[in-house]
């Protein structure tokens, strides 16, 4: 990424193949957000920034949220996947 200065980058922060989460994962989130300040975009499914943000995201305001989160934290743009799973409530 230093190397390339400019170039966009994309993060999809691949975490979650199965409905689990351990240790490991933690760890691998706190890596991963160090990034994002180094990056273009990120493009975590919903289970995915779920785990970085720190919150369920059941809601379009919980996805605001989520996003918000993400990018108050690094990221310059934040497109969370998936949301069509949301609760239309």
């Amino acid at each position: 990424i230093k190397q390339r200065p400019g170039v966009p980058v994309v993060l999809d922060p691949v975490l979650v193949c199965k409905e689990t989460h351990d240790v490991a994962v933690s760890e691998l989130c706190q890596e991963l957000i160090r990034f994002f300040p180094h990056v273009s975009v990120i493009t975590p499914n919903l289970p995915e920034a779920e785990l970085l943000a720190g919150h369920e995201i059941k809601t379009l305001e919980d996805m605001k949220a989520a996003a918000q989160k993400l990018h108050d934290l690094g990221a310059p743009a934040v497109i969370i996947k998936g949301g069509n799973r949301l609760s239309q409530d």
